[in-house]
């Protein structure tokens, strides 16, 4: 009698075992970055940034307000108002864009005029506008938007917002506002 409940209590944890193994999170939800999703205009609140998403808009050449610059690309530009300030200590600010798996890092061409090339300070909203430079065949998915501290993002919170981008009209030229503080 004693032998057929070792095999079933062996057989009990080996199927238990089995349900650990197989319920044991992926890396990506195990190391990946708390996300906080937000819809336009509404503000989103990380462990370090604050953020709101304003117009989102795309085109084949990029203006700056501020020098008149224009820049142009082999693709699309898409081009993402936002206004952020850190929580807790000075931050840089970093963006990303993802469409269909795909991850495009905000454009380093506005120099000091980008948001990115700011750092944060607590109490002090700083405007500007993130752009990603993305191929026209993925100008009409489904994008995710992606603020985080600099620095990488790994456990740490992002603030994304998703958008359409089938929605948009690609313009012939959108414009990018220089990076500056806001009244609070």
């Amino acid at each position: 009698m004693t032998r057929p409940l070792a095999w079933l209590a062996a057989a009990g944890i080996l199927v238990a075992a089995g349900a650990v193994v197989l319920l044991e999170p992926g890396e990506q939800l195990a190391q990946g970055p708390i996300v906080v999703a937000v819809d336009p205009g509404e503000e989103g609140a990380g462990r370090n940034v604050v953020a709101t998403f304003g117009d989102v808009r795309m085109g084949e050449v990029l203006e700056l307000d501020s020098t008149g610059a224009m820049y142009t690309t082999e693709g699309v530009w898409v081009a993402v108002d936002v206004v952020a300030e850190s929580v807790v200590s000075p931050t840089g600010l970093q963006s990303t864009l993802e469409i269909d798996g795909k991850e495009y890092l905000g454009s380093e061409r506005l120099d000091t005029d980008g948001i990115e090339s700011w750092t944060l300070a607590a109490g002090l909203p700083t405007a500007g506008t993130v752009v990603f430079e993305i191929p026209p065949e993925l100008a009409g998915g489904t994008a995710h938007v992606r603020l985080a501290g600099s620095g990488t993002p790994r456990l740490d919170s992002v603030i994304e917002l998703t958008v359409d981008l089938s929605s948009l009209e690609v313009a012939p030229s959108v414009t990018a506002l220089a990076a500056g503080r806001v009244d609070p």
